[in-house]
C-alpha cells in the first residue's frame, strides 16, 4: 500500500478543531530483512487505520500535522535513563549482523530493532507531545495521535512489550515540566497494564493514572503484581494510581462503561485535571489478542464521556497503544475520531454488567475509598452489607454460598490492606496465590509470624469455624506487628506448590534474615503440606533452625494422612490441630510412634476452635515449649 501523505498546516488556526497527528516515517520500524513479516507490531498498524479514516472522509475533517521533528533527548530524559536512550540511539549505527544480535538479546522483552527504530520511536513520542501541547494551549479542542511504536510498557530504564519510549509519560511530563499544566489524568484502556506509565508517576500526586486491563492474578502480560487493584500509588500519591484488573477475558462494552460510571468519572471529577490523556489501545476489542469484547461503539462512547466540558474543559488527547486485529482496530480508530469530531455516534443501552465486572469494581472501591470522597460512601455501604449478611448467616449456623464466602474473604483482605497497611510482595512467575506483609516485616525483631491460608479450606470445610476465628486473627495482627501472609486458592495453584515453597524460603532467607525466630501458622490441606515441606527443607539444611509451626486441618473434603501421605507430619517443631475423631486418631497414633507430642482436636464450634488457636499460637509465638 502506498503511504498517505498529508502536508503540514500552519500552527495558528482560527477555530479549534480535532487534531490528527502522525508521520509516514513511522512505517520504517519493521522486522529486519522482512518488513512484511507477520509481526504483531507491524507498519500496518499505522497504515490501515489511516486508510479507514480516509475512506470515511474523516481525515479531511481534522486539522492534520504529518511532519514532525523527532523528540529531543532532553524531553525523553525527563522520563527515561541515559542508558536506555543511548542503547536505542546506538542501534542507528549498527550493522545488520549487530542488529540481529541485539534483536536476539531483546527477544525476552518483546522488542525488535532496525536502523529506523530509534527515529521512529522518537517521532512517535514527538507526535504525542505535539498533540498534547496543542490541546493544552487551546490550539485544538482535542487530538488523536496515530503513532507506532507504542509506549506504555516502556519503564524508565527498560524498554519492553514493543515499546521503546513511553510516549504518553514523556508528553505529560513535558507539560508538567514546562508548567503548562498542574494536574493530568491518564486513562489507560489498553488490555495490557501500562506498567511503565504507572512506574514513572507512582509517587506523583499531580498525575492520576487509571488503568482498565486484564490481570488474571498476574498471569497476563506484563505478568506483574503491581497491576492489581490494591496498588494505589506511592506515599506522596496515595489514590493517584487506580487499577481495575479483570480476572480473565470476555469483558464487554457494558462492563467498561460501568467502570466509567462507578469509578473513573467520579474520581476524575474529584481530581479536577487540566487535561485528560488516553493510552488508547484497542486490543480489548472483539477478536483481538486480549480476549475482551469491546466494540467500536464502546470505545466511541468512552471517548465521548471523557469529552465532558466539566472534565478538564473537554481537553482530551488519545494516543494509540496496542491492537493487532487490523480490521477491528481501524474501525475503533475511526469511531473514536468521529466522537472527537462531535459527530453522531452509535449508542446502545446497557444490557447486563457481568458479575465478575461488578466484583472487580467493588474490590477497587474498597481499597480506594480511603483516598476519594466520592467512593468512600459507596464502598462503606457495600462492605457493611457484606459483613452483615455473612454475620447473620453465621449466627444461624447456615452454610455459606461460594459467592458469599468469596465476598467475605475479599472484605477481610481489604481490611488487612486498608486498616493494617499491608504490602503486596512480588510473586512473579507463579499464579494462584499472593503474599502480603506488614510494612515493617523486614525490621529486626525477636519473632516474625508467617500465616499460610488455603482459601478452599475456608470455603468448603466448616466455613463458620474459620470465619468465626477471623476476629481473633485480626487481634493477632494488631498484637504481633511483624508478619507475612501467603493466601492461595488451591483450585488454581495446581502443581505450583514447589514454586511457592521456593518463594517463601527465599523470603525467609533474605527478607527475614534478621528475625531470631519464625512462627508459621497454617490452615488447610495445601497450607499444611506447604508447612511440612518448609520444615523438611529447614531440618535438612539446618537442624537447629529457628522455625516453629502450628497447622490446622480436618473435616470433610480435607484429606487425612491416610489419603494424603505426602503431608509429612512426623516432624518436630510442629503443632497439629485437626477436626474429626477418625482423623485425630490416625494422626495421634502416627505422631506418638515418632514421639512427637500432642495432637489437638477441635469440634464444629467456632468459638472453641478460635480459643484453641489462640492458645496454641501463644505457645508458638513465645516458643515456650521448644528450645
Amino acid at each position: 500500500m502506498s503511504a498517505v501523505v498529508i502536508e503540514s498546516e500552519p500552527d495558528v488556526i482560527a477555530i479549534p478543531k480535532t487534531l490528527l497527528v502522525f508521520d509516514n516515517r513511522m512505517v520504517g520500524h519493521a522486522m529486519l530483512n522482512n518488513p512484511s513479516a507477520n509481526h504483531p507490531e507491524s507498519p500496518a498498524r499505522f497504515q490501515e487505520p489511516l486508510k479507514k479514516l480516509q475512506e470515511y472522509d474523516l481525515l479531511k475533517k481534522c486539522r492534520v500535522v504529518s511532519k514532525l521533528k523527532p523528540a529531543t533527548r532532553s524531553n525523553i530524559l525527563l522520563v527515561h535513563t541515559e542508558r536506555l536512550l543511548n542503547q536505542l540511539e546506538q542501534s542507528e549505527k549498527m550493522s545488520p549482523e549487530e542488529l540481529q544480535s541485539l534483536c536476539a538479546q531483546s527477544a525476552n522483552d518483546d522488542l525488535f530493532f532496525t536502523k529506523e527504530t530509534s527515529e521512529c520511536a522518537k517521532i512517535s513520542c514527538a507526535a504525542v507531545i505535539k498533540a498534547t501541547q496543542r490541546v493544552v494551549l487551546g490550539k485544538s479542542a482535542n487530538a488523536f495521535a496515530l503513532v507506532r511504536p507504542p509506549g506504555h510498557h516502556a519503564e524508565p530504564d527498560r524498554s519492553m512489550g514493543y515499546c521503546h519510549i513511553n510516549n504518553v509519560a514523556v508528553a505529560v511530563q513535558v507539560m508538567l515540566h514546562k508548567k503548562q499544566i498542574k494536574r493530568c489524568l491518564i486513562v489507560d484502556w489498553d488490555v495490557h497494564h501500562g506498567n511503565g506509565t504507572q512506574q514513572h508517576f507512582w509517587n506523583d500526586p499531580n498525575v492520576l493514572y487509571f488503568s482498565i486491563h486484564r490481570h488474571d492474578m498476574g498471569g497476563f502480560y506484563p505478568y506483574k503484581s503491581d497491576a492489581d487493584f490494591d496498588q494505589v500509588g506511592g506515599p506522596a500519591a496515595l489514590g493517584k494510581t487506580v487499577n481495575v484488573p479483570w480476572p480473565s477475558g470476555s469483558f464487554d462494552d457494558d462492563d467498561y462503561l460501568e467502570v466509567f460510571d462507578k469509578l473513573l468519572l467520579p474520581i476524575a471529577y474529584e481530581f479536577k485535571p487540566d487535561i485528560v490523556v488516553v493510552s488508547c489501545g484497542f486490543d480489548a476489542g472483539v477478536n483481538d489478542a486480549g480476549g475482551c469484547l469491546v466494540t467500536p461503539t464502546g470505545f466511541a462512547q468512552m471517548t465521548r464521556q471523557l469529552m465532558d466540558p466539566k472534565l478538564a474543559n473537554g481537553k482530551l488527547v488519545l494516543a494509540l497503544e496496542g491492537g493487532i486485529e487490523l480490521k477491528h482496530m481501524s474501525e475503533c480508530v475511526a469511531a473514536c475520531v468521529r466522537a472527537l469530531l462531535q459527530e453522531k455516534i452509535k449508542k446502545k443501552g446497557r444490557i447486563q454488567v457481568s458479575k465478575d465486572a461488578m466484583s472487580t469494581i467493588e474490590k477497587v472501591m474498597t481499597v480506594q475509598r480511603r483516598h476519594w470522597k466520592c467512593i468512600e460512601e459507596k464502598a462503606t455501604r457495600m462492605n457493611l452489607d457484606t459483613i452483615i449478611s455473612v454475620t447473620e448467616q453465621l449466627s444461624k449456623h447456615e452454610s455459606l454460598s461460594f459467592d458469599a464466602l468469596d465476598a467475605f474473604h475479599f472484605s477481610r483482605r481489604c481490611r488487612w490492606i486498608s486498616d493494617f497497611g499491608l504490602l503486596t510482595l512480588d510473586t512473579a512467575g507463579c499464579s494462584g496465590y499472593e503474599i502480603l506483609a506488614s510494612p515493617n516485616f523486614q525490621d529486626e525483631s525477636d519473632v516474625v509470624h508467617i500465616f499460610l491460608l488455603d482459601r478452599p479450606f475456608a470455603m468448603f470445610n466448616q466455613t463458620r469455624i474459620v470465619c468465626g476465628a477471623v476476629p481473633y486473627i485480626d487481634k493477632l495482627f494488631m498484637e504481633y506487628s511483624r508478619f507475612v501472609i501467603l493466601e492461595f486458592n488451591s483450585e488454581f495453584i495446581g502443581e505450583e506448590l514447589d514454586k511457592v515453597e521456593i518463594k517463601l524460603w527465599e523470603i525467609i532467607e533474605t527478607k527475614l534474615a534478621s528475625a531470631k525466630k519464625i512462627a508459621i501458622i497454617s490452615s488447610g490441606s495445601k497450607a499444611t503440606k506447604l508447612t511440612a515441606i518448609l520444615l523438611e527443607h529447614a531440618n535438612r539444611i539446618s537442624p537447629g533452625h529457628k522455625i516453629r509451626c502450628v497447622t490446622m486441618f480436618g473435616y470433610g473434603y480435607i484429606p487425612n494422612v491416610q489419603t494424603a501421605p505426602s503431608i509429612n507430619l512426623r516432624q518436630p517443631n510442629i503443632y497439629v490441630l485437626c477436626g474429626g475423631s477418625d482423623l485425630k486418631e490416625s494422626i495421634v497414633a502416627d505422631r506418638q510412634r515418632a514421639n512427637l507430642g500432642e495432637v489437638f482436636c477441635f469440634d464444629e464450634h467456632a468459638t472453641s476452635l478460635a480459643q484453641l488457636m489462640i492458645n496454641k499460637f501463644e505457645e508458638v509465638f513465645t516458643f515456650e515449649s521448644v528450645d
